[in-house]
């Protein structure tokens, strides 16, 4: 993973390339840090061969910084190494910055493969997607925001799915009475949760039963 204060130093201050002048007072601020623990962390980087740090002589004179690549090259090698390594959050945080999108774009083929859905085994899948807020729950029951809804679509099914219409999910098949106050529900077969566990209508009446507890207004059906 990369060291995202030295990022955030190097994407604030780009437009001086890879030498900066600039005061320690000026680096606390920004680091929101003490000058001594500035000046702790600037040696640090200069062991990691990432810049070389000058202080300022006497008071009042500027602290010199030299970075050892350009940012660009910090930027692709850090994209390289996090893909790798499956580091999502260094991909995340990288994708972030203002940085033009010539740089990154190598990456753009290999990035919707990586970031989607990846079948390492039968038993296995994995969805990474990009979040840019916190998510406050996956329980079908409670979501209210639609980044929320999208994501239990991608964890499980539902009896039925609406696009442009109804259509069938979990039930192949489904019938009411004239009246339309009792309807039937008939269950694919051999339908699995993620435990390995056959679904059954007792399954789905209980599904039922939580959302009317829960939400009210629902009146059981018959599967």
């Amino acid at each position: 993973m990369i060291d995202q204060t030295y990022f955030d130093l190097r994407m604030t201050y780009q437009q001086f390339g890879q030498k900066l002048t600039i005061s320690i007072s000026e680096l606390a601020k920004f680091w929101s840090i003490s000058t001594k623990q500035v000046k702790r962390r600037l040696r640090a980087y200069e062991e990691q061969k990432l810049l070389h740090y000058y202080p300022g002589q006497g008071r009042g004179h500027l602290t010199q910084i030299i970075f050892q690549s350009s940012f660009r090259d910090e930027v692709i090698m850090g994209m390289k190494q996090a893909i790798v390594t499956e580091d999502t959050i260094t991909i995340f945080y990288l994708l972030k910055l203002s940085v033009p999108a010539s740089w990154l774009a190598s990456f753009r083929g290999n990035l919707p493969n990586f970031l989607g859905i990846q079948t390492y085994s039968e038993n296995k899948r994995v969805l990474r997607q990009l979040a840019t807020r916190p998510i406050t729950t996956l329980d079908s029951v409670q979501v209210a925001i639609r980044r929320e809804y999208q994501l239990v679509l991608q964890l499980g099914d539902t009896l039925v799915q609406f696009d442009e219409g109804l259509k069938a999910g979990l039930a192949h098949h489904w019938q009411s009475n004239n009246d339309a106050t009792v309807w039937t529900f008939y269950l694919r077969k051999e339908v699995r949760f993620h435990n390995g566990e056959t679904m059954t209508a007792v399954d789905v009446k209980r599904t039922f039963e939580r959302v009317r507890n829960e939400v009210g207004g629902i009146v059981l059906a018959t599967c």
